[in-house]
């Protein structure tokens, strides 16, 4: 698909900032194409029975070869960014849905295990790669041993 879930964090105690100065859970969406891509009209989620749960709202766009946070803080007043839900660090689903007229359609979905603070799923290598634990997280930055961040990787569990 062009559009994926690329890396998550579900207990982010130091790792990233949102604009509102919170350590906020996140997932990073990333965009393989070399064109914008709209994201309005999607859903994320983290309840496979619920696919609707949180809409994506119109006018939020990946820039090509982009990656775009999510804050999965269950607080939506903090900006079009932030989900009605948040993350479980004991591990869970995140799935990516597409708009009203797919409904149901799934884009990308994962299941996550346990996750320690500060540690992450990402795609190794970014954006190809199956997702595996990395203890070095790169939030809107390239995936993968070799490049900026240079995360520590274990095997998927």
């Amino acid at each position: 698909y062009k559009r994926q879930i690329n890396e998550l964090q579900a207990s982010n105690e130091t790792t990233i900032e949102d604009p509102s100065g919170e350590y906020d859970d996140w997932i990073e969406l990333r965009n393989l194409t070399h064109e914008a891509l709209d994201l309005g009209g999607f859903y994320l989620t983290d309840d496979p029975s619920e696919p609707q749960q949180f809409r994506i709202p119109q006018g939020v766009f990946i820039e090509p070869k982009g990656r775009l946070l999510f804050w999965a803080d269950n607080d939506e007043d903090q900006g079009s960014l932030h989900t009605n839900f948040k993350l479980s660090s004991g591990g869970e689903y995140v799935g990516l849905f597409a708009p009203d007229a797919l409904t149901g359609q799934v884009i990308d979905q994962v299941t996550f295990p346990a996750l320690d603070d500060d540690a992450a799923y990402a795609r190794i290598p970014d954006g190809r790669g199956p997702h595996v634990i990395v203890t070095a997280p790169t939030p809107g930055e390239v995936n993968g041993p070799g490049e900026r961040g240079d995360p520590s990787v274990t095997v998927p569990r």
